[in-house]
């Protein structure tokens, strides 16, 4: 047997690589989020099913006034479009987080917060 030790793995170099791919993995999440989501929407199709726009009218009739800040109202928007483009998603444990987490994605982006200002204001004034 050899004293040079190469059969053991450097688990110092390992770790280190290990610990370089999360932070590169954390780093480039809301990357990867935002990603996923235009793919998502790139997919879909572009205008809304009767059922989503329903679905979402329920939504502003249901919170008719200015209770609401924008981080809820889209964390609302969020859930019911993907609750009802994708059902599956909906009984998840994930689902709340993951739709607080876009919300928050979309929120902290000024030109995404404007266009979601109009859109609830468009769609509150389409159940007038």
């Amino acid at each position: 047997m050899s004293s040079g030790g190469s059969s053991v793995p450097d688990n110092s170099r390992n770790q280190a690589q290990s610990s370089a791919n999360q932070f590169a993995a954390k780093k480039s999440s809301p990357d990867l989020l935002r990603h996923v989501l235009e793919e998502t929407l790139a997919a879909g199709s572009n205008a809304m099913t009767s059922q989503e726009w329903e679905t979402l009218q329920a939504l502003a009739r249901s919170h008719s006034t200015n209770d609401l800040d924008m981080l809820s109202v889209a964390e609302k928007l969020v859930s019911a479009l993907l609750t009802t483009r994708f059902p599956d998603l909906a009984g998840g444990d994930g689902n709340q987080r993951m739709c607080q987490r876009i919300a928050a994605s979309l929120c902290g982006d000024p030109e995404s917060m404007q266009r979601l200002k109009t859109f609830w204001n468009q769609l509150r004034a389409s159940i007038s």
